[in-house]
C-alpha cells in the first residue's frame, strides 16, 4: 500500500521490528540497492548528497530522511564524514505493508526539538 505521508493520521498502523543505528562514516559514497527495510535517517552532522530514479536532493546537518524499503539510491557525503542516526521499521495499515513514497524523501531539512 502507498499513502501519503501526511494521510498516517488517518489510519490506525503499527510498527514492528523497529531498530536504531548510531553510524559514523567517512566513506565518500555508497549505495543501496532494493533497501530491506524502511527507514527513517537523521543527520547529526555533516551534509550528502542523494540520488535515486527520482531525482537528486542535497541533505545536511537537521535533516530528516524518508527512506523505503525496496528503494534504490546512491549517497555521496559532501563534507569530511557524516555522523547519522537511523531508525529502521516496518509499517503496517490493516495488516499490509505500507509505504509513504517508492523513492527516498527529505521530510525536513531541520527536524527541531522544539
Amino acid at each position: 500500500m502507498l499513502i501519503p505521508f501526511d494521510a498516517l493520521k488517518k489510519h490506525n498502523f503499527t510498527l514492528s521490528d523497529i531498530n536504531t543505528i548510531l553510524q559514523t562514516t567517512k566513506t565518500a559514497q555508497w549505495q543501496a540497492q532494493n533497501r530491506g527495510k524502511t527507514s527513517l535517517l537523521y543527520i547529526l552532522k555533516g551534509a550528502c548528497c542523494f540520488t535515486s530514479p527520482d531525482g537528486v536532493f542535497s541533505a545536511e546537518e537537521g535533516a530528516l530522511l524518508y527512506l523505503p524499503k525496496g528503494s534504490c539510491h546512491s549517497v555521496t557525503v559532501t563534507g569530511g564524514g557524516m555522523e547519522y542516526c537511523t531508525v529502521n521499521f516496518e509499517l503496517f495499515i490493516d495488516g499490509e505493508m505500507t509505504l509513504f513514497s517508492r523513492y527516498p524523501l527529505k521530510l525536513t531539512d531541520y527536524a527541531s526539538s522544539d
